[in-house]
């Protein structure tokens, strides 16, 4: 059923909308309050719905990511706190249900815009009616730490509007005329870059500003030749595997210089006494591990302790801060490593359907798995429950499955049209 004369459907209308209104959910989540995880379920089910002809169609491909959805859920069987694991591995089911089907969506360029279209929203806002907190040694020193009072939140989703804003104002072209709507995208951009320069973030900057250098030269290689893209691909793999094995022989030398550089903490503000303290901690269990979210409760003995080393008196809200140390102590060897295996097949099998295939929005969801997936060694990212980059990631991961599904159907579709062509016509009877 059509509601407008070009016919746009009731249909394409919530997966333009729904996308967006998702992450200001996400992201409004201490303004709403209660009401917060009560509109993400809703709006879980309302994904499943909006987006099912795509899941069924996709179905088979969404597979590994499903079951590394549903690991969590399975540690229930050996969790020390089974009621606990049960609920927030349901609500990570949820989450990351929303993602798959942003990640499907058949209205590629429409979901670009509606996250950006969010993120944008949330920026200004914060701006608008945001704050500061004290900063640095220095007395009288700000960062800005936007609505809810953390600058390192405030320049992430700076971040994501900076990226979103970006790839907003490529994709608009292609949907014909959008002139206001582009325009309105590069004052995203400049007030994003702003707000993260004012973050005091120095680790956001530096991720960012790399995202953004990545997106526009993946936008000049869409430009370029075959051969050119050939030759950029090469060079880039070589260019990857020298800065591994560099990073390899001297990580240690590395990681001092650049944290001397970014006038950071040796010990990343804690993280180090955390990862010793972790060691034992996964040893107990390494293979299963203690259930997915039982290890931060009241009466663990160990996670208490650490809320006294960190000063956190509401004995809620903390991490190790690191994605391997974090789903090893919750799920083991065994589920990290299927979620990890997931995660690096599907970002590679993105990486090469881009190289074949260089559209936009393969661009926009490559750039933003890099922003979070190269975090994993200092935050606890990817596996937590109402969360923005739970959704972003499994967007990611499931448009990366939907792409290849999408590439091997149309090369199912021509093979036949390619062996019409190679067979010889039959010759002329001789008389």
């Amino acid at each position: 059923m059509s509601v407008a004369e070009g016919g746009v459907s009731y249909q394409d209308i919530a997966k333009f909308i729904l996308p967006g209104f998702a992450m200001l959910v996400l992201q409004f989540t201490v303004q709403l309050g209660p009401l917060a995880p009560l509109l993400f379920v809703m709006t879980s089910f309302a994904a499943a719905y909006v987006y099912r002809e795509e899941i069924s169609k996709y179905f088979v491909f969404l597979l590994p990511i499903m079951a590394a959805g549903l690991f969590p859920v399975v540690s229930t069987l050996w969790s020390q706190a089974p009621s606990t694991t049960l609920k927030l591995s349901a609500e990570v089911v949820l989450t990351m249900l929303v993602g798959i089907g942003i990640g499907v969506s058949d209205r590629r360029c429409e979901t670009i815009v509606s996250l950006a279209a969010a993120f944008a929203i949330f920026l200004f806002v914060s701006f608008i009616f945001g704050g500061s907190v004290a900063w640095g040694a220095t007395a009288g020193s700000t960062a800005f730490a936007g609505l809810n009072g953390g600058k390192s939140a405030m320049a992430d989703s700076a971040s994501l509007a900076l990226i979103g804003g970006l790839a907003a104002v490529f994709v608009i072209p292609k949907r014909g005329n959008g002139v206001f709507l582009a325009g309105a995208f590069l004052l995203t951009i400049v007030v994003a870059t702003y707000i993260l320069v004012q973050a005091r973030s120095s680790g956001a900057i530096v991720s960012a500003t790399s995202c953004v250098a990545l997106f526009l030269t993946l936008m000049i290689y869409r430009l370029s030749s075959n051969l050119s893209r050939v030759i950029a691909v090469l060079s880039v793999l070589i260019a990857v595997s020298i800065l591994i094995f560099l990073f390899v022989t001297f990580k240690d030398e590395i990681a001092t210089t650049v944290l001397a550089a970014l006038g950071k903490d040796p010990t990343l503000t804690g993280r180090v006494y955390l990862w010793a303290r972790a060691e034992p901690i996964m040893a107990q269990n390494p293979l299963l591990g203690v259930g997915y979210g039982s290890f931060w409760r009241v009466g663990n003995a160990d996670a208490e302790g650490l809320w006294r080393y960190a000063g956190i008196t509401s004995q809620k809200g903390f991490n190790f801060h690191n994605a391997m140390v974090e789903m090893r102590i919750n799920i083991g060897w065994i589920g990290y490593g299927l979620i990890a295996a997931v995660t690096v097949m599907f970002t590679l099998s993105l990486l090469g359907y881009m190289v074949l295939v260089p559209e936009i929005e393969a661009m926009f969801w490559l750039v933003i798995g890099i922003l979070y997936l190269s975090r994993v060694q200092i935050e606890a990212v990817g596996l937590a429950p109402f969360n923005h980059v739970t959704v972003l990631l499994t967007a990611m991961l499931s448009f990366s499955a939907a792409a290849v599904a999408r590439a091997r159907h149309a090369a199912a579709d021509t093979e036949p049209a390619r062996r019409t062509r190679r067979t010889p016509a039959p010759r002329a009877a001789a008389y």
